[in-house]
């Protein structure tokens, strides 16, 4: 097929979404989920500037090539593949940002910084970051949760093809060429082992970063009219993507894009608190049980967590150089500083992490698998908390939350921890980025977001027309 060449006939899946991608209008999509696109742009803004102070931001450094874009946090300018790695390594560092609980995937870090990289044009940026969650979120439920279990972060491999599917709606690429750049993402996207994000390395927060890239990447390659295949999700014969990844041949023929009109995001949660979503069950159990306890931690002699398998992977204490992303994946780190500090936030992960009665408490923890909140993962992510004091009385609490399931609020119904509203989002963003911008300019990205609207769309060359 020539440069430009209409689809005729959508049959394979990445022709199919690139179909959909360019059929869907704003005024298929239902008020609220447009709303929820706002307010995941809020969020993800509030997580990179929030973050923005740390040391752990020079991570990206290595990395990074001359250019003319600035990122926050980041004090020389980049080019454009650069500043993706930036967006989406800065957003991750605090482990406060979105996710898909269907899918297993962040979607915010990998799909929204090759948008943000470019544009602050909030209206113009409605629909292409809707597209691009849906995309990622699609793909990743059809994988969930035998990707994780199997090695794979979808964060990393269902990401970049959201990211790609994002930027070719925001640039309104023809229809060819999105459908090769979906193909090109899908085939260069980063697997991301999950023992890195287990193992806590230091280079594990670039993760969605580097898928970010990797969808500009795709995106420009197919605008150069390179291509990897037609068939690169379904394969021919069974070898695709998603096939490898569990899927099986009939359940992506089955695959009808242009029934989504962005479902997905009803589920995708925000975090009222950092840390890795797999932490949080325990978290909210803590927050449940200190009251209870007596007040000098000297005497709580064992505390133990009972969780599903996937978060006892996360069970081990941080090294002693306490570097943020190893603390906040660390199950026993979390639990320690939920019981004596309360709810976390962004002082305590960030100026506290080596105290020596937060290490003195996170060296008497242990973790363990438990076959009843086994049993409801992934449609409920549980923990029991349980505590010995030094006379023998023994404290339990547990603590189930659905990041599963649609909800009223923007982040899962804890027992015990706070839960985001749009207010609460609002004050979240407020809170994360008093350092770095003015009251003035706070007041101004919060009204400027929460106010657009879908402009409207602006056909490419040769773009199909129904």
């Amino acid at each position: 097929m020539s440069e430009g060449q209409a689809i005729e006939v959508p049959s394979t899946l990445s022709r199919r979404i690139a179909h959909w991608l360019h059929k869907l209008e704003a005024s298929q999509v239902s008020a609220a989920r447009l709303h929820r696109v706002r307010i995941v742009l809020l969020d993800f803004l509030a997580c990179v500037h929030g973050a923005a102070h740390l040391a752990e931001t020079r991570t990206v450094h290595p990395l990074i090539k001359a250019g003319p874009l600035r990122v926050p946090g980041q004090h020389q300018t980049m080019d454009l593949g650069s500043a993706c790695i930036a967006w989406g390594m800065t957003g991750a560092l605090l482990q406060w940002h979105d996710g898909y609980g269907r899918g297993g995937n962040h979607p915010s870090t990998s799909i929204l910084p090759v948008l943000l990289a470019q544009s602050e044009d909030w209206p113009a940026l409605l629909m292409p970051v809707l597209v691009g969650y849906e995309t990622a979120n699609r793909l990743a439920g059809l994988t969930h949760p035998g990707q994780t279990l199997a090695g794979s972060a979808p964060t990393s491999s269902m990401g970049a093809i959201g990211a790609a599917a994002a930027l070719c709606r925001w640039q309104a690429l023809d229809e060819i060429t999105t459908a090769r750049a979906l193909g090109i993402a899908g085939f260069g996207a980063p697997i991301a082992a999950f023992e890195g994000l287990r193992a806590r390395g230091s280079a594990a927060p670039l993760h969605s970063g580097l898928a970010a890239r990797a969808g500009l990447e795709a995106v420009q390659l197919a605008q150069a009219g390179y291509e990897a295949s037609d068939h690169l999700f379904e394969g021919q014969g069974g070898a695709g993507l998603l096939n490898f990844l569990g899927v099986s041949a009939e359940a992506v023929a089955a695959i009808d894009p242009l029934s989504w009109c962005g479902e997905t995001l009803d589920q995708v949660y925000l975090k009222p608190f950092p840390g890795c979503r797999h932490v949080h069950p325990a978290v909210e159990a803590a927050l449940g049980l200190r009251s209870r306890l007596p007040a000098d931690p000297r005497r709580w002699q064992r505390i133990e967590i009972a969780t599903y398998d996937l978060a006892v992977s996360f069970g081990a204490i941080p090294r002693p150089q306490f570097e943020l992303y190893d603390c906040l994946m660390s199950l026993p780190w979390c639990v320690a500083l939920a019981l004596l500090r309360g709810t976390p936030d962004a002082a305590a992960v960030s100026q506290s992490r080596d105290g020596d009665d937060l290490w003195a408490v996170c060296q008497r923890v242990t973790v363990r698998s438990d076959i009843a909140h086994q049993a409801t993962y992934p449609e409920r992510l549980g923990a029991t908390l349980s505590v010995v004091d030094d006379q023998g009385q023994v404290y339990f609490q547990s603590a189930e939350l659905l990041y599963a399931s649609a909800a009223e609020t923007y982040s899962p119904a804890g027992p015990f921890g706070p839960v985001l509203d749009e207010q609460g989002v609002i004050d979240k963003f407020c809170r994360l980025t008093h350092e770095s911008l003015s009251t003035e300019q706070q007041n101004q990205m919060i009204k400027s977001i929460m106010s657009a609207q879908p402009t409207a769309r602006h056909l490419a060359p040769h773009q199909r027309v129904d």
